[in-house]
């Protein structure tokens, strides 16, 4: 979860240049809890895959992944405050964060 954390503060960094950052990952399951989820994912997995053949990439994978929904949940409300965080199907998540503004910017 460390390299996690390093790169949302990196992003945190660099929002000088930028208003805000949409992030697409990878997490896993914690609990019983997202089982409904997870079973939403596997059906939206078989559907897709349906006489489709399989895309061999040349990036790496890493699977299954390190950190858990509930871990990148956890990390992004501490780490970037006011962003909008999704669990999404095929066992992605987004994160959506908005730079705040200045507070020169919000006096008069």
């Amino acid at each position: 979860m460390h390299r996690v954390a390093g790169c949302f503060r990196y992003l945190r960094a660099q929002t000088s240049r930028v208003l805000g950052w949409a992030i697409v990952g990878c997490a896993s399951n914690s609990s019983s809890l997202e089982l409904p989820a997870e079973l939403a994912s596997v059906a939206a997995h078989r559907f897709y895959s349906r006489g489709r053949e399989i895309w061999e990439h040349p990036s790496p994978t890493v699977w299954p992944p390190d950190d858990s929904y509930r871990d990148i949940r956890r990390l992004t409300r501490e780490l970037l405050p006011g962003r909008r965080y999704r669990r999404r199907l095929l066992w992605r998540y987004t994160v959506l964060w908005t730079k705040p503004p200045s507070p020169s910017v919000l006096t008069p």
